[in-house]
């Protein structure tokens, strides 16, 4: 089946876009990268010709994008846009992006009456215009977005699968604490896998019913993680979707050569999430078993009226409405994440592109996350230049994700970091899940006696589990992650034994 990008506001291979160029290579070379993205592309050489073909499109067909190129003979692109914004007789004007070699303000002086919705300067690469595409539609509101009701906000249970059990395979704090929060929520039962190495352990030892799998991971990546997990012989594996905040055609068909079954883009809006999961998850008929809804409890959690570079409603968006959830992301941000940019500089110093452009690309699925969304557009940019080796125009662009990215930080660090991250984190009625907890243990236990220096990372889960719970044996978990911050390998080991002995797991 296809994988589509689901943000859309219609399915990929149904979205129709006219280009509009008078120089035939330029129109195959756009027609060809747009149909790689499965859109329906039309190609016309005029700007009287477009006019025709919107005017004459079917009104349940319509087109959605018009590329326009600028310099054209007789009615150049300005020209032809002004016209197309004003047809009468058309119920849904499209969506129009200017395509050119001059600068912006070149050809924005000449454009001032005309409302434009998106730029592109020639030479155009496949990330420019699909990035293009996406920015230009959710400016305009075509990409979905939560209304503020309380209904929006609410997560119900999903009743068809409530209980199942869902690995999530992501190694980035902010974006583990969201999609637990909301997953837990809808009923279902969550591990975290903080790399894809250790996916494949834990779906060794746990049949899941599905795995939702980051692509850019350290260690073993998503592509190479759902391959082996595949190829064991161990019964029927489990689907599994692809979460990315990529959305390159390439991605998509190497999600599915790689054997997913599904796509949902980052950062994850939770309807379109909860869509693929009811999809893809056999129905539960025993739910005599499962478990309850985690009660979203909000402690009188305050937020600023206002944060520099941060769309705090787009934020909660992402949180269903939670505040309490999401102060806690905005304060891992700041300690996660407030240094990225010099870590970016650091690792292209040292010849390390890989190493900057996963930073890069962890910043911009973040910064969504959270709704900063210029520090999502400049992370971007800065993510595709090292993508395609554009290293001239890197300082530039790291300029602007710096400024961003410091923006954000500083107003966080003066407005909401004054409380302990703790004092953010919502408490649970649910029981334990002790078969994750287990799982748990056993990989700190697996990393201590390798001496891994990972296991702060496993122990910070195990901390996080119980103070979620309100455990009553928190404080051992917090010695348990003291010593293995502080690399104290056998410590540790003692520490999670009484732990272990205490839990009586």
């Amino acid at each position: 089946e296809e994988i589509t990008e689901s943000s859309f506001p219609v399915n990929l291979e149904q979205f129709k876009v006219l280009v509009v160029d008078d120089v035939d290579s330029a129109r195959q070379i756009f027609a060809e990268t747009l149909r790689s993205f499965s859109f329906r592309v039309t190609c016309v050489d005029s700007g009287e010709a477009a006019l025709e073909a919107i005017k004459n499109a079917p009104e349940n067909d319509p087109f959605h994008l018009v590329l326009m190129d600028y310099m054209m003979p007789g009615m150049n692109g300005i020209e032809a846009a002004n016209h197309i914004k004003k047809l009468p007789e058309v119920d849904h004007i499209p969506t129009i992006i200017m395509a050119t070699a001059l600068t912006r303000e070149e050809v924005l002086g000449e454009a001032q009456e005309v409302d434009l919705d998106g730029f592109l300067t020639k030479p155009i690469t496949p990330s420019d215009m699909l990035d293009a595409v996406m920015d230009t539609l959710a400016g305009k509101g075509g990409i979905r977005s939560g209304e503020d009701t309380s209904e929006q906000w609410q997560i119900k249970p999903l009743e068809t699968i409530k209980g199942a059990k869902v690995l999530l395979v992501e190694d980035n704090t902010i974006n583990q604490l969201l999609a637990q929060a909301l997953l837990t929520q809808a009923g279902l039962q969550v591990t975290i896998a903080d790399n894809g190495k250790k996916a494949v352990e834990l779906a060794e030892k746990i049949r899941f019913d599905v795995i939702l799998m980051d692509l850019q991971m350290p260690e073993m990546d998503g592509f190479e993680a759902t391959r082996t997990i595949l190829e064991k012989e161990s019964g029927k594996q489990p689907p599994i979707i692809a979460m990315t905040a990529n959305a390159m055609a390439g991605d998509r068909e190497c999600c599915l050569e790689a054997g997913m079954v599904d796509h949902v883009a980052k950062p994850i809006e939770p309807n379109i999430l909860f869509d693929a999961l009811v999809k893809w998850i056999p129905a539960v008929e025993n739910q005599s078993s499962m478990i309850e809804s985690e009660k979203v409890m909000d402690k009188n959690v305050s937020l600023p009226s206002d944060l520099a570079g941060i769309d705090i409603e787009a934020g909660l968006a992402r949180t269903n409405g939670n505040q309490t959830l999401y102060m806690t992301l905005l304060k891992h941000f700041v300690n996660d994440h407030g240094r990225d940019h010099k870590l970016i500089v650091q690792a292209v110093a040292q010849n390390d592109i890989s190493l900057a452009q996963r930073t890069a690309h962890t910043v911009k699925g973040v910064a969504g996350g959270i709704g900063a969304q210029a520090l999502y557009d400049s992370s971007r940019k800065v993510e595709t230049a090292l993508k395609e080796n554009q290293i001239k125009q890197l300082e530039f662009l790291m300029e602007g994700l710096a400024g961003d990215l410091t923006q954000v930080v500083e107003d966080l660090e003066k407005k909401i970091m004054s409380r302990s991250l703790d004092d953010t984190v919502e408490s649970s009625t649910a029981p334990i899940d002790m078969e994750k907890l287990n799982a748990l243990l056993y990989d700190l236990q697996k990393l201590a006696g390798e001496m891994d220096p990972d296991i702060d990372t496993k122990a910070e889960e195990i901390n996080q589990l119980l103070f979620l719970h309100d455990s009553p044996h928190k404080a051992l978990s917090a010695e348990l992650l003291d010593q293995a911050e502080n690399l104290n390998f056998e410590e540790a080991l003692e520490v999670m034994e009484k732990l272990r002995k205490a839990l009586a797991c």
